[in-house]
C-alpha cells in the first residue's frame, strides 16, 4: 500500500497482528520484497513494517529540488510511522538500512524501542566513497544490468567501515519487481559517500536505546570492521560476529537472526 509521508507516497507493507511493531529497513536498491520472507516469517511474534525508500519499488522519487540525504530517508520513515499511527517500534536495518537506522536513532530516539544493526557501518574510507560514487553513475547511464561491471572495492579498507551496496544479489532483491529510480540509486549511493567527509561515528555514543550489532564472519560485501567500530562506540551495545555467515545476518542465517531480536525485544522497554 501506498502512504502519503511528508511530501511523497511511501510503498509499503505490513505482517502480523501481534505486539511490538517490527521495523525493517532494507539494503540500497533492494527494496521490501528483500524483506518479505523474514517479515512473514517474524509475522507471529511481531507486526512487522517494511518499506521502499524513495524512489525504489513503488515509492515516490523525491520531488523536484529533493533530496536523497541519509537524514531525508530517516525523516520519511519518522513521516512513515506517523502516517501509520506508530508511536515506538524496534528498529531493524541491513548494509544501507543500517546506516539509514543508525540516523533514525539518532534523530528521532523517542520512536525507537531498540535497534537491531545488520551487517553496516557508521563510516567509509575514501576508497569506498570514490567507488560508491562511480556505482551509481554506473546505474545512472546502464541500469541495473551495468552494476554488474561497477568498480571492485566497495569492502576495501572494511577495517575502516566500508559499506556494502544492498543486502542481497540485484536479481534477488528486486523479486522481478520496479527496479529503482536510476536518478534515486545514484543520489543515495552519493548519499554512503557522504560519510567519508561526515561519518557518524562521532554520534554513536549518544545513542541510548538498547542496540545489537550483529555481523557475519565471513562478510565480504562490508566486512566485520564497521561493525566492530559501531559497537564499541554505542554505550551498552551488544555485538554478535556470527560464524559461516555472509552478509546481510536476517537473510544468511535467520535462526541466529532471530534468536538477537527476540532477545534484545526482551530488554527493550
Amino acid at each position: 500500500m501506498r502512504i502519503k509521508a511528508g511530501d511523497i507516497h511511501l510503498n509499503c507493507e505490513t505482517y502480523g497482528d501481534g505486539n511490538p511493531w517490527l521495523v525493517m529497513c532494507h539494503g540500497l536498491g533492494a527494496g521490501l520484497r528483500s524483506m518479505r520472507a523474514a517479515a512473514e516469517k517474524l509475522s507471529g511474534s511481531y507486526r512487522v513494517l517494511i518499506w521502499d525508500n524513495r524512489g525504489i519499488g513503488d515509492s515516490d522519487p523525491a520531488p523536484p529540488g529533493g533530496d536523497y540525504s541519509i537524514r531525508t530517508h530517516a525523516r520519511d520513515l519518522a513521516n512513515l510511522m506517523e502516517a501509520l499511527g506508530i508511536e515506538r517500534a524496534l528498529l531493524h536495518g541491513v548494509s544501507w538500512g543500517g546506516v539509514l537506522g543508525l540516523r533514525f536513532v539518532l534523530d528521532y530516539p523517542e520512536k525507537v524501542r531498540a535497534f537491531l544493526c545488520d551487517s553496516s557501518s557508521a563510516e567509509v574510507n575514501e576508497r569506498a566513497a570514490q567507488n560508491w560514487v562511480k556505482r551509481g553513475e554506473i546505474y545512472l547511464k546502464e541500469g541495473p544490468a551495468g552494476i554488474r561491471n561497477a568498480p571492485g572495492g566497495l569492502n576495501e579498507g572494511a577495517g575502516s567501515g566500508a559499506v556494502a551496496p544492498a543486502a542481497a544479489p540485484a536479481s534477488a532483491a528486486t523479486g522481478g519487481g520496479p527496479q529503482a529510480d536510476p536518478q534515486a540509486y545514484y543520489e543515495t549511493c552519493k548519499a554512503v559517500a557522504s560519510l567519508y567527509e561526515h561519518p557518524m561515528a562521532p554520534e554513536l555514543p549518544n545513542i541510548k536505546v538498547p542496540m545489537t550489532v550483529i555481523v557475519g564472519e565471513n562478510d565480504q560485501t562490508a566486512g566485520v570492521g564497521g561493525s566492530v567500530k559501531i559497537s564499541r562506540a554505542v554505550p551498552g551495545c551488544k555485538l554478535v560476529i556470527v560464524p559461516n555467515t555472509g552478509h546481510g545476518v536476517y537473510s544468511q542465517n535467520f535462526e541466529v537472526f532471530r534468536k538477537e531480536l527476540d532477545e534484545l525485544a526482551a530488554r527493550a522497554k
